[in-house]
């Protein structure tokens, strides 16, 4: 799942959103209530976080499919999933 905070219309983000391949959850922070909470390592970050809440893997910066890919195991592997 993808998560922004920015205000942009529904329809340009879709636009950007289909543009990119975008074929993931979208959810919107309007609050910025959850990137308080786990993206104080600047933008853009990425964040495994289990079911309780709790933060498995995190880094910022730009990442491929196969980065994501790799810190998601890896956030698997430490939540012992």
């Amino acid at each position: 799942m993808s998560v922004t905070s920015e205000s942009i219309p529904n329809e340009e983000l879709a636009d950007w959103w289909e543009k990119h391949d975008g074929s993931w959850l979208l959810g919107l922070d309007p609050t910025a209530e959850l990137t308080a909470r786990y993206l104080a390592g600047g933008y853009p970050s990425a964040v495994a976080i289990d079911a309780s809440g709790t933060v498995q893997w995190s880094d910022s910066g730009i990442k491929t499919a196969d980065e994501l890919v790799a810190g998601i195991e890896q956030a698997l592997a430490a939540g012992g999933q």
